[in-house]
This record gives C-alpha cells, sequence and structure tokens, in this order.
C-alpha cells in the first residue's frame, strides 16, 4: 500500500471537518454552500481514487465518471455561492436559496445521466486505468470552469470590499485559499488533460492544502497563533522527506542495478524495502534539522527569546524613562523590525480621559490589548473606539499594562506589528510579558533613582536659595527692628519729654487747667500710639507661634459695618463715608472679633492717607458664587512708590511712615488666610485710590 493513500485519507477528513466547522460558525446560507462544497469535493475525490484503482467494470465506471463530474461542477459554483451569500441573514434569502439549490441539483442530474459531457471510457493497459472519452458538450462543460475562476474573483472582490471588521478578514483569507486550489485544478484537470497530459490527477487533494490553512487560520484563531508553526512544521516534514528520497534515489542510482524497481521514484512506487526506509530515517533527521533552524527558527520563538534576554542586559544601566524608550526603540528595530515601541506613564488627568487605562482598570482579566480588527470587533462594547483611534496611533498592534508593585495600573507598554504581516505566537508573547514584569521592576529602580537624583544633583542650588532667603529675611528683620525701634522710641521720647513739662508747670504752680489737659492730651496720644505699635507686633508674633482656633459664630454683616461706620464719621466728620450692601447678604458664619480687627485697620490706613478734607471712603458688600466679597476704597494717596507684591509681607516696611500700615496688613492677611479666603490690594478706578478686595468663602 502506497504511503500517499494515508495522506488521501487525511485531507479528506479534514476536507469534511473543515466543511462541518464552518458550517457551525456560519449557520446562515452561506455556511450551508460552504458544507456542500466540501461533502461534493470529498466524495468526488473518493470516487476519483476508486476510478484510477480499477476497482470496478467498465459500466459502473462510466457512470461514476458521469457523477464525478456533475459533483465537481456543483460544488465549485457552491463555493461561488458561500461567497455571495457570505453574511447574509437566513430568513432574506430563503427562498433565493431554495431556488439556486434546485437549479444546482437539476444541473448535478443532467450532467450525471446524460452522455452528451462523457460519451464513454476507454482502458487504458499501459496506465491501468480508464480514460474517459468526452462528449459533444464537453467544450461547455469546461469553458464554464474556466470561467468560473474570473467570475468567483470578481465576485469575492466586491464582497470583501462591502464587508467590515472580522468577516472582510475571514472571507479574504477563504478566498485566497479557495482561488490558489482553484488554479491548480484547472490546470491538472481541465487544461492539461486537452492536450492528453495527464499530471498529479490521483493526487490533486494535496492541492487543496492552502484552502484548508487558510480557512482554519481566519476562522478558528486570530492573534497568538501557533498555526503558522504547525504549518510550517509540516511543510519541514514534506521538505525533509522528498529531499531524503531523492538522496536515496540517488544512492540506488550509483550503487544499485539499474532496474526498474530502482529506476522508478521512491515516491510514486508502491514498494520498497526495510534497507531503503533505514536509510531514508537516516538521510532525514539530519534534514530535518537544518530546515527546522532555516523556517521554523524565528517561527518557534527561540531565537525570539535570546535576543530579548541580550536587550535586558543592558537596561539596568538605563536611569530615565526617556532614554530606556530610546534603547528599546532601536534594539526592538535591530533585532526584530518592529517600530511604534514606547513605555509610557500615565500622570494624573491622562488617568481621568484616557480610554486605554480605563479598558485595563475595569477588566482586569484583560491582560493585552490588540489594535486590529477582530480584537477590537468581539471587545468593542468595553471602549470608545472613535476615542481610542485618537489615542493610539495607527502603527501600534499590540498594548501591554505595566503595574506597580501594588498592582495599580500606572503605565502601558506599545509594540507595533512584525514585519511581512507576521502574527506573534503565544511563545513570544509571554516572552515580551516576561519583559513587562523586568520593566515594571526597573521603572521602580528610575523612580527611585530619579528622587535621588533630585536630591543630589540639586542640593546645592537649592541650599543657596534657601541661603539667599535666609539672608534676605536676615536683612528685612533688621531693617524692621531698626524701623520700629525708631518708631517706638520717638513716641516715647515725646512722652517723657511732656511728662516732664507737666511735672514743672505742676511744680511752678502757674499752669492753668486748659494748658495741663492740652499737655496730657499730647501725652495721652503718644503713649496710644506706642501702644499700637506695640500691640501689632505682639499680635504678629502670637499669630506665627501659635495653632490659632478661629471662634466663628452666625454674624449679621449690616449692623457690624453700620456699626463701624457709624463710630468713624464720629472721629473724622471731614470725610465721606458710603456703604453698600447688596440683599443676599445677611447673616455670615465668621470669627467676629478677628474680622473686626480687619475691617478696623483697613479703615485706619484708609483715613490715614486722606490728607485733604474732600476725603471719601466707599465699602462695598456682595455675594458671587458663594464667596463674600468685601471692597474698601478711598481717594488718598494710593500706593505711589509702594510695591504692592510685597505690601502684605511680615517685615515689609517702605518708608518709615509705612511700619504700623505694614505689621496691619501683614495680620489682615493671616485673619482672612485662617478664613479660607484671600486679601488683595490695589489701585482704585473709581476712586482714584487705595483699594482692598477681600474674598471669604461661605
Amino acid at each position: 500500500m502506497s504511503i500517499f493513500i494515508l495522506f488521501h485519507i487525511i485531507f479528506v477528513s479534514a476536507l469534511f471537518l473543515l466543511g462541518f466547522f464552518v458550517y457551525k460558525k456560519y449557520r446562515q446560507t452561506s455556511g450551508i454552500f460552504f458544507l456542500s462544497f466540501c461533502l461534493l469535493f470529498g466524495i468526488w475525490y473518493i470516487l476519483y481514487t476508486i476510478i484510477y484503482s480499477v476497482l470496478l467494470g467498465e459500466y459502473y465506471t462510466l457512470h461514476l465518471m458521469r457523477i464525478m463530474y456533475a459533483m465537481s461542477f456543483t460544488a465549485i459554483y457552491s463555493m461561488l455561492f458561500f461567497v455571495l451569500f457570505f453574511n447574509v441573514n437566513k430568513k432574506k434569502t430563503k427562498i433565493i436559496r431554495r431556488c439556486i439549490g434546485l437549479s444546482l441539483f437539476m444541473i448535478f442530474l443532467y450532467v450525471s445521466m446524460t452522455s452528451l459531457f462523457v460519451d464513454h471510457i476507454e482502458y487504458i493497459e499501459s496506465k491501468e486505468y480508464y480514460l474517459e472519452v468526452y462528449g459533444p458538450l464537453y467544450k461547455i462543460l469546461a469553458t464554464l470552469y474556466l470561467a468560473f475562476l474570473p467570475i468567483f474573483f470578481v465576485a469575492s472582490y466586491y464582497k470583501i470590499k462591502s464587508l467590515t471588521y472580522i468577516n472582510k478578514m475571514r472571507l479574504k483569507y477563504i478566498c485566497i485559499g479557495f482561488t490558489l486550489f482553484m488554479i491548480f485544478s484547472l490546470l491538472f484537470l481541465i487544461i492539461f488533460p486537452l492536450f492528453g497530459k495527464f499530471y498529479f490527477i490521483e493526487n490533486i487533494i494535496f492541492f487543496i492544502t492552502p484552502f484548508i490553512g487558510f480557512t482554519f487560520y481566519s476562522t478558528y484563531t486570530y492573534r497568538f497563533s501557533d498555526v503558522k508553526v504547525k504549518i510550517g512544521s509540516i511543510l519541514v516534514f514534506l521538505l525533509s522527506a522528498f529531499w531524503a528520497m531523492v538522496m536515496v534515489n540517488l544512492i540506488n542510482y550509483f550503487y544499485s542495478n539499474l532496474g526498474e524497481n530502482y529506476a522508478a521514484l521512491w515516491g510514486l512506487n508502491s514498494s520498497f524495502g526495510a534497507a531503503e526506509v533505514l536509510l531514508g530515517i537516516l538521510f532525514y533527521i539530519p534534514l530535518n534539522k537544518y530546515f527546522s533552524n532555516i523556517f521554523l527558527k524565528n517561527m518557534k520563538g527561540d531565537n525570539f527569546g535570546k535576543r530579548l534576554g541580550r536587550l535586558k542586559k543592558s537596561i539596568p544601566f538605563i536611569t530615565n524613562l526617556s532614554d530606556l524608550n530610546s534603547y528599546l526603540g532601536i534594539k526592538l528595530l535591530k533585532y526584530f523590525r518592529i517600530n511604534n515601541v514606547e513605555v509610557k506613564i500615565f500622570n494624573k488627568d491622562e488617568k481621568k480621559k484616557s480610554v486605554i487605562y480605563k479598558f485595563f482598570s475595569e477588566n482586569t482579566l484583560d491582560d493585552i490589548f490588540l489594535n486590529e480588527l477582530v480584537f477590537i470587533e468581539e471587545n468593542k462594547h468595553k471602549f470608545n473606539y472613535s476615542l481610542l483611534k485618537n489615542e493610539i496611533d495607527e502603527g501600534v498592534f499590540l498594548v501591554f499594562p505595566i503595574y506597580d508593585n501594588k498592582k495599580g495600573l500606572i503605565g502601558i507598554f506599545t509594540l507595533g506589528k512584525k514585519p511581512f504581516g507576521d502574527l506573534y505566537s503565544n511563545n513570544e508573547i509571554n516572552q515580551l510579558k516576561e519583559l513587562i514584569v523586568f520593566l515594571e521592576g526597573h521603572l521602580k529602580y528610575i523612580k527611585i533613582y530619579g528622587k535621588i537624583n533630585d536630591l543630589t544633583v540639586n542640593l546645592d542650588k537649592k541650599i543657596d536659595e534657601k541661603t539667599m532667603e535666609y539672608n534676605n529675611l536676615i536683612n528685612k528683620q533688621k531693617e524692621f527692628i531698626s524701623m520700629i525701634s525708631h518708631e517706638i522710641k520717638g513716641p516715647i521720647a515725646s512722652s517723657i519729654f511732656q511728662a516732664d513739662c507737666i511735672l514743672d508747670d505742676v511744680g511752678s504752680g502757674d499752669c492753668s487747667k486748659e494748658e495741663l489737659t492740652k499737655e496730657l492730651t499730647i501725652l495721652n496720644e503718644q503713649l496710644l500710639k506706642s501702644g499700637d505699635l506695640i500691640n501689632k507686633l505682639f499680635s504678629v508674633q502670637y499669630y506665627d507661634s501659635n495653632s490659632f482656633d478661629l471662634f466663628k459664630e452666625e454674624i449679621n454683616l449690616d449692623y457690624l459695618f453700620e456699626g463701624e461706620i457709624e463710630v468713624y464719621k464720629k472721629l473724622h466728620p471731614h470725610i465721606e463715608f458710603r456703604l453698600d450692601i447688596e440683599e443676599e447678604v445677611g447673616f455670615i458664619r465668621i470669627d467676629k472679633v478677628q474680622f473686626k480687627q480687619v475691617i478696623d485697620n483697613l479703615l485706619t490706613n484708609a483715613v490715614k492717607f486722606i490728607t485733604h478734607d474732600k476725603g471719601k471712603i466707599h465699602i462695598n458688600l456682595c455675594m458671587k458664587n458663594k464667596e463674600l466679597i468685601v471692597e474698601i476704597m478711598d481717594n488718598g494717596k494710593g500706593f505711589k512708590h509702594i510695591d504692592i507684591s510685597t505690601i502684605f509681607d511680615k517685615y515689609s516696611t517702605g518708608k518709615t511712615s509705612m511700619i504700623g500700615l505694614g505689621m496691619g496688613l501683614y495680620l489682615c492677611k493671616r485673619i482672612v488666610e485662617l478664613h479660607g479666603g484671600e486679601i488683595k490690594a490695589s489701585t482704585s478706578k473709581e476712586l482714584g485710590g487705595a483699594k482692598f478686595e477681600i474674598k471669604i468663602p461661605v
């Protein structure tokens, strides 16, 4: 029994399984036509084998040949209708399907029962098989066979063009495999026989290999398939076996009798000896290893893993993310011709907006993302594809998640496609995942190194900055102490002088009551001025050195501001005070005592810098965006020759007349900030003097 019989059985069985497999996947009309093709062609080939084995008489062989031609014609046109009805709803095509099925059945009966296509057969003794003699209509049948291929090509082209995503890719591969099979079949079954040449007719089943391979490849798997490795292994086996046969026959040719048994090629002869089998095995083993190293070395991922191992050795010396991306991009391009390599770490904003971050965060079982049609089609409910296209480059094919040591998602690792459209194998994907784990550890090292580098490299710079800040602060303190000692020394010296004058006047006895009252009033003013400066100085120290807690309560701001205005109107009748409070401003929860101190300081400063008789102070209160806004403005000197940006600083002095102002404004700022608000100074556009704006959230 020839070894090819075993291959015949395997290929016919694979064809039947393929038909049921596709029918199970596509139970619409297209699946029925595909199953019809596989069954009809498989039975056709079985009948062809029987004919060439000469197991039947002439009468039965003739009828089997007619049935066989009918089957082959019906089979290939069933494949055409598989393409036309691919991915079409079964219910909508029910009537059309029945009409086409009935028509194909009628053609099948007509071809199998008439002598117009196959008239009779003749037995060829030299070849030991029957040869058909064609009838008058055979050329019509041959023409239909030849016309099938361009019709199938045009129908496939427009059908594939109309499909999208997964169906487009699957039908494309099926049509490529079937077209290759039809080209070989037409050559060896139709064209060559017309010229009396009969090559490989009894082994035509082997030409269906591309069709079976492409169909299984497109329907069973689509990403990290090892099908390519398995198909490659089969091809290596056949190639090794072929060259082993060649070597055996060469030895037979040179070292044995040139008889009939040895002159025939081993593969086409049904008989061979044990010595030839042993010799063939001895040749097969090194040939298989040789061809495996040539064709399967990269497919199996062995070389892939070794190069990734070499790549890892230099990574520990990389200390920042930019250099890491450059290194990975150069090496992966050099080793594997892979582009679009990047390690990307998400920041806070990207984590909120990123579609790919959301995909890995919400689908913890998914440890990889594929930027390809089939994966996107089957997982499109997990993400927004329109936003994803803007986030991932078109050249990116694989996206791996990167986690920290607490299993928190921190970034992604992207890779492009392999060259020539090759798919990654499962082994290669596992090796890439090991690389990701290695990178996760190294990214932690980069982060720690960055912090250490920031502390060491920038330490001198930070020390210089802090030293300058400290020196500026010391200088300000010295200047402040000098200024404030001068300010306090003046009132105290005046007070001592005034007290001496009063004592002298009282001792002489010629001092009137009015003069004594005047001198005591001057003394009181000097003491009050000194006390105010000392009180502010201690207040500054108190707010800076204590954890101060506010005593908040519901306060009616109308009463608070109206009471303050009345006091200032009596003290300063030459100044016009105006208070505008919106109706929305009512009770506010604040610290009454501290807030009143802020208002007193600002009003006192406004009064102090109004040196003319037509003074104006305007106060506006309103609510905006859940904030209390207080505006106090005047038509005094304003901030001429004063740096507004430093006016609220603790030791801001300016001129000697500004000492009290500097401390007062610093206290105002601290109290407002304790309320969670802010205070700003500017020039009033309305009155031309100073303007202070306070914002406190309510």
